[in-house]
């Protein structure tokens, strides 16, 4: 697992406060994962509580 993908999980515990805040850095994010570490990513973002305020269908 990539340090990166530590920190973007981390980050997206940190703004799952605001719905906003946690969709912008959702798609940031993404940009920088490989596609096997975004799937890893999603995965693991929809075992999460917060998964329902992500806007995941847009990206």
């Amino acid at each position: 697992m990539s340090s990166f993908l530590n920190y973007a999980k981390i980050l997206i515990q940190k703004m799952s406060f605001d719905r906003h805040l946690l969709n912008k850095e959702y798609r940031k994010c993404l940009g920088y994962l490989s596609n096997q570490e975004r799937e890893a990513f999603n995965t693991w973002l929809k075992s999460q509580p917060y998964y329902s305020k992500v806007e995941s269908g847009k990206y």
